[in-house]
């Protein structure tokens, strides 16, 4: 028997790799032994030319990462690898019911505030065709601001 959690992650997964490689966006998933925290790697492009940026990619799908105000995923044992990485982690919830993604950037929630439990995804940060360019822009923004030193 074909385990309905199971179907609804690899959903959630293919939604989020299609969604981007119809972007314009390079895809590289991360195999399962080698996942710790991670599910995806993007290289954002913009104009389908290389920025040169990367972001890692935690996917989630299905009812139980449902909060009052969207979503939640739970750091655990990311904490430090979320908040240190070099290419900014960003959980994307895939919600079967609304069928919509949504997203957070992990990495900033936890350089803000370290001892979190869970990553806030808002219900009103959506992820589709129409927000893909704004999302690469933010993120594009996000690690150019990480990237200059410190006054």
């Amino acid at each position: 028997m074909v385990d309905h959690r199971r179907v609804v992650a690899d959903r959630a997964i293919n939604r989020v790799t299609s969604l981007f490689q119809e972007s314009g966006h390079v895809v590289q998933r991360i195999d399962g032994h080698n996942d710790f925290g991670e599910d995806l790697y993007v290289s954002l492009n913009e104009s389908r030319r290389p920025t040169g940026y990367t972001i890692a990619v935690q996917v989630k799908g299905g009812a139980s990462y449902r909060s009052a105000r969207g979503y939640r995923v739970r750091v655990r044992q990311h904490r430090d690898s979320w908040r240190k990485a070099n290419a900014p982690v960003v959980c994307i919830v895939y919600d079967p019911t609304t069928d919509h993604l949504c997203w957070a950037n992990a990495s900033e929630q936890l350089r803000r505030t370290q001892h979190l439990r869970s990553i806030e995804v808002l219900r009103t940060d959506i992820l589709n065709a129409t927000s893909v360019d704004a999302f690469v822009q933010h993120m594009g923004q996000y690690i150019a601001a990480a990237r200059e030193p410190a006054p």
